[in-house]
């Protein structure tokens, strides 16, 4: 049985889930209705089912759905999703600014400060040029997966495996084709960068991004985690003329949602072990 169904007689086509879906578009609207196109490629992100305004999308894992109460106070931490639908309005640096400064007062392993370094980009020409660079990068990786895959002695599992992302990688390029795949028009990608010569560099950049990513729930921004960006981290800094002594953790696009989610969920206690 699928994870997802969806009530035809509450669907008004209004084509929110369609926009929410990820890279391999497993929700479409046709002839004005939703179609749950190919079970097999959803990833249970569930934006589909969060963000129906008439609670169209049913979800049957383990989970508890919860309306939003206009008047309830909700934490940030629960509340907070990836966007993908974003206003085409600048966020002023000031606003950015502060959310880094309580970003900043996570933990670190360096009392020297310089361990973890933010980098904003918020000009839309280099926002372009890392995302063209970000997505010639995965061209190259896809095609690199497709010879892999070719050869005789890899065995099913693998070749499984990286047909899943040959997959994935082909749906991002095919989709960038009529809309921004990759960052989804955000006007602003935030990065945390660490130190090479620090073993604790990545940890310190998570701790940081972590907060970030909830004060910016706080402050009505929404956030898109890109990993990416970080992958090709190589290629993106030496564009960017970001410090060698520097490395790309963590990377997240950001601006003012131009969507609502109605709905998150409320997972039940299965994944805790007591011990």
């Amino acid at each position: 049985m699928d994870k997802l169904s969806i009530d035809m007689n509450k669907c008004t086509g209004c084509g929110l889930c369609e926009i929410e879906c990820g890279f391999n578009q497993v929700i479409s609207v046709q002839d004005g209705k939703v179609r749950y196109n190919n079970s097999s490629n959803c990833i249970e992100c569930l934006h589909c089912f969060k963000i129906c305004p008439n609670s169209a999308i049913n979800y049957h894992g383990e989970v508890q759905a919860k309306i939003f109460d206009s008047d309830e106070q909700v934490n940030a931490v629960v509340t907070r999703r990836s966007c993908r639908n974003f206003k085409q309005v600048s966020i002023e640096r000031e606003v950015l600014t502060n959310v880094i400064n309580v970003a900043n007062t996570a933990p670190r392993f360096d009392c020297s400060f310089d361990e973890r370094k933010f980098i904003v980009i918020d000009d839309k020409e280099k926002l372009d040029g890392v995302r063209s660079i970000v997505l010639s990068q995965i061209d190259k990786v896809k095609k690199f997966f497709i010879i892999l895959v070719k050869n005789p002695f890899l065995s099913k599992s693998k070749k499984a495996e990286y047909g899943v992302i040959i997959d994935l990688f082909k749906n991002i390029l095919e989709k960038n084709k009529k809309s921004d795949a990759l960052f989804h028009d955000a006007p602003a990608l935030v990065m945390v960068t660490g130190q090479k010569t620090k073993s604790t560099a990545k940890e310190n950049s998570l701790y940081a991004m972590s907060q970030f990513l909830i004060e910016a729930e706080e402050q009505g921004i929404g956030t898109c985690i890109n990993g990416f960006v970080s992958f090709f981290s190589k290629a993106v800094q030496k564009y960017l003329g970001i410090d060698n002594a520097y490395s790309i953790q963590c990377a997240v696009v950001v601006g003012y949602p131009g969507n609502r989610f109605t709905r998150h969920l409320v997972r039940n206690d299965t994944s805790i072990q007591w011990n």
